[in-house]
């Protein structure tokens, strides 16, 4: 007996449904695992794969009360990691998981770019390293915040998250 096209389509949509809630719900979850598995230590914070850093950003920001968007993409994101939305304010977030390679005023010059080409009224950029004199330079007088690894593991301190 064939199953009318409204059931198709009722089971299909329940179906997607179902999956963009996982998705959601999962990664949510995970971002929190992250900042507590990680978030007050250094050296861990600086083995972690680059695409788990940008998630800890994204759940640092989002425990600071902004609404979060993560880039999904796997490669090139046009310099943006994290968008950030707060009581009408707009903000970018770029993300760089180094070692020991300092941030230069090249990347701080980039974002400072993004900033005013996607209208937003200030940018972040976190590293797990550090930033060279002349991206402080840069950065000065300008809403660009340059948080460095010390910097984000005194933060997340201040939330009451300690790495497990």
């Amino acid at each position: 007996m064939p199953i009318p096209e409204q059931g198709i389509l009722l089971l299909l949509a329940l179906f997607i449904l179902s999956k963009t809630f996982k998705f959601f719900f999962s990664k949510k979850n995970k971002n929190k695992k992250l900042i507590k598995k990680y978030g007050a230590d250094l050296e861990k914070l600086q083995k972690m794969d680059w695409k788990e850093f940008e998630l800890l950003c994204e759940d640092f920001f989002k425990r600071r009360g902004w609404n979060t968007f993560c880039s999904d993409k796997n490669g090139a994101d046009g310099g943006v990691d994290v968008w950030l939305k707060r009581k009408g304010e707009k903000s970018i977030v770029q993300c760089k998981r180094y070692n020991k390679t300092k941030v230069g005023v090249k990347v701080v010059r980039e974002v400072f770019g993004l900033m005013h080409s996607n209208d937003c009224s200030s940018a972040y950029i976190m590293t797990t390293s550090s930033f060279t004199k002349e991206g402080y330079l840069f950065a000065k007088g300008k809403r660009i915040s340059l948080i460095d690894g010390n910097e984000l593991v005194r933060l997340i301190k201040e939330m009451g998250i300690t790495a497990a």
